[in-house]
């Protein structure tokens, strides 16, 4: 879901669009330009009803990646009723339906919702609370796995993050069963700070109650290996210089005229800290405008 570039001297630099985020079936998207604070607009065919954001923008993500704001819908079926004659008739989703020739029923009317659980395999991605981000809903109870590949870790950032405190909240297990160790459990209208797996799964598991709703979350995810640290991203208005993220290993980062760092160390390094790889601090940060001399 993420789009980078890679210029001739090898500095990456953050994209300015985002991948095609295609058509729902049975829908159309109406927009084609998929460049940063671009908008897109879905629609369903006759009968069909949408399920999840009817608009998508696209975003600036953890300052280097690009987002659509919300997974592309999907059309919603609802079964409100259904009649058919036992053993002759049937319905198959998917394939269309199929009746005999000779008694006949009322037939069926569908709404059929998608359950909030998704599997995310990719080495990048990002996990988005259902309707983000314009309200979650009631009695919700979904389960999110990102799996990476086994001896790599997992690595998320929070975006954006807002829960109705204290009776919603987000938990973040390491592993894949209901029994993992918790890292993390958050609830309320401030952003978590970073997460890292120790081992190649996450499990989010959100819990909703029946009443009110926040906007919900927006959580970016990277993968890596067991002896390296995560990609800290390049800060805008900067240059990053190394590229390997091993334990040991250094990057450094210069800002471009114009600006100052404002946060962080020039140079940080991938360092073991009570039995963690981590980065010896945070990657600095590049901004305030001053005159240039001369």
């Amino acid at each position: 879901m993420f789009a980078g570039r890679v210029n001739e001297g090898g500095v990456k630099h953050a994209s300015n669009s985002c991948p095609d985020p295609g058509e729902p079936e049975n829908g159309k998207r109406h927009g084609s330009d998929f460049s940063i604070e671009s908008v897109v607009q879905f629609t369903c065919g006759e009968d069909y009803v949408l399920q999840g954001s009817k608009t998508i923008s696209c975003q600036r993500v953890a300052e280097v990646f690009t987002a659509w704001s919300d997974h592309r819908p999907v059309i919603q079926i609802n079964f409100e009723e259904f009649d058919l004659e036992i053993a002759y008739d049937t319905l198959t989703i998917g394939d269309g339906g199929e009746s005999d020739e000779s008694v006949g029923s009322i037939g069926f009317k569908i709404n059929y919702k998608v359950p909030c659980m998704s599997n995310f395999t990719a080495p990048l991605g990002t996990v988005l609370s259902p309707d983000y981000p314009e309200g979650y809903g009631n009695n919700m109870n979904c389960v999110w796995l990102i799996q990476s590949e086994p001896g790599s870790r997992i690595h998320l950032a929070f975006n954006d993050f807002d829960l109705e405190a204290p009776y919603d909240s987000l938990t973040v297990k390491d592993g894949e069963t209901n029994d993992a160790g918790v890292i993390g459990r958050f609830s309320g209208a401030e952003n978590p700070s970073h997460l890292t797996s120790n081992t190649n799964t996450v499990r989010l598991e959100f819990q909703a109650d029946h009443s009110m709703s926040g906007r919900g979350f927006n959580i970016t995810y990277s993968t890596f290996g067991h002896n390296e640290c995560p990609d800290p991203g390049i800060p805008i208005n900067a240059r990053r210089f190394g590229d390997s993220f091993q334990l040991g290993s250094s990057i450094s980062v210069v800002c471009e005229d114009g600006f100052i760092k404002t946060q962080g160390s020039e140079t940080i390094t991938c360092q073991l800290e009570k039995g963690k790889v981590m980065w010896s601090g945070p990657i600095p940060k590049c901004e305030g405008k001053y005159p240039l001399d001369g």
